[in-house]
């Protein structure tokens, strides 16, 4: 897991993967440009975003968290905050269930997460062995926010 200001990115971006490094700046350009909601394909199914209006939950204790074992997510948030936990994969943890043809796994989370708060021009970048639950809030509210999609063949 990694967390990230798109105001930093240029200094930083030679530190990355040249596929991160890309993907991140293309992700920059869309929420500038703040899209309408829908799917902006890269890449075919490769490297996309998906841009979303969220509901956020206030009341998380019985939501899972999810895992992607073929694509790393990038989230950002267009308009709002977003609270997020995150927890990195043990191996001895079994999931609730398994969805190898959506990329998913579900997870309910330990006591070893970590909370996340996205605002505007920040990042969270979760890799294949990242469980994450996006979509908190504090109270209920609607936010926009994209997810880029980077297809691990690509690194």
């Amino acid at each position: 897991m990694e967390l990230g200001s798109f105001n930093s990115l240029a200094k930083e971006s030679n530190m990355k993967h040249p596929v991160m490094a890309a993907a991140l700046e293309k992700l920059k350009r869309i929420v500038e440009a703040n899209p309408e909601p829908g799917k902006i394909e890269i890449q075919d199914d490769k490297l996309f975003a998906i841009i979303s209006q969220v509901e956020l939950k206030a009341d998380y204790e019985h939501l899972l968290a999810e895992k992607h074992d073929m694509y790393i997510d990038i989230h950002t948030v267009i308009e709002g905050d977003e609270i997020q936990f995150w927890e990195a994969h043990q191996l001895d943890y079994i999931p609730f269930k398994t969805n190898v043809e959506d990329d998913y796994a579900l997870y309910s989370l330990t006591e070893q997460k970590q909370k996340i708060v996205l605002g505007e021009k920040l990042y969270a970048i979760y890799y294949p062995s990242d469980i994450h639950l996006p979509g908190l809030g504090s109270e209920r509210k609607q936010i926009k926010k994209a997810v880029m999609k980077i297809h691990k063949s690509l690194l």
